[in-house]
């Protein structure tokens, strides 16, 4: 992959255990959502590595979905948000 390609990073945030926001190119990614204290609605994509209760909280995710917003997950995780 040639690295000039790649987009730059331009904001990390950590916010709780393994919840991070990512904002590159105008896109916004969140990993783990969990113990999500403000609605952002702003998720163009949410990766949830697995289904232990620490890396996902639904409750959490309406905080961050929009019309737009993408998810990336297991099996056991894309069933629970159906």
């Amino acid at each position: 992959m040639d690295a000039n390609k790649i987009p730059a990073l331009r904001a990390v945030t950590y916010i709780h255990h393994a919840t991070v926001r990512f904002e590159a190119d105008g896109k916004v990614v969140y990993s783990d959502p969990f113990k999500i204290k403000e609605s952002a609605n702003d998720a163009d994509l949410i990766l949830i590595t697995h289904d232990h209760g620490d890396h996902y909280g639904p409750g959490n995710i309406t905080t961050l979905v929009n019309d737009g917003t993408r998810f990336c997950a297991g099996a056991a995780i894309a069933a629970i948000l159906q």
